[in-house]
């Protein structure tokens, strides 16, 4: 498999969902943001935004698959990566 090129913020954002960080977005008109937070969305652990490009561009890689939900759609690794 060929391998992508990934830019220092789109690794971290990698390494960060293997280390128990999810990552999520909020669907919500008033409020739209990317973050990872640590232990899963909603549990209370430490969050920190994302930017919206980098996630776009682990998502057009391929790296990772979004999964909606409402109010937060949440994304996973996939198989590729």
């Amino acid at each position: 498999m060929k391998h992508t090129k990934l830019t220092d913020k789109q690794q971290q954002v990698l390494n960060d969902m293997k280390q128990g960080w999810e990552l999520g977005y909020s669907t919500s008109i008033t409020c739209q943001r990317y973050w990872l937070q640590f232990g899963g969305i909603g549990k209370g652990g430490r969050d920190k935004t994302v930017n919206k490009a980098t996630v776009h561009a682990l998502e057009r890689k391929g790296l990772i698959k979004r999964h909606y939900d409402f109010p937060v759609a949440r994304y996973e690794i996939t198989a590729k990566e």
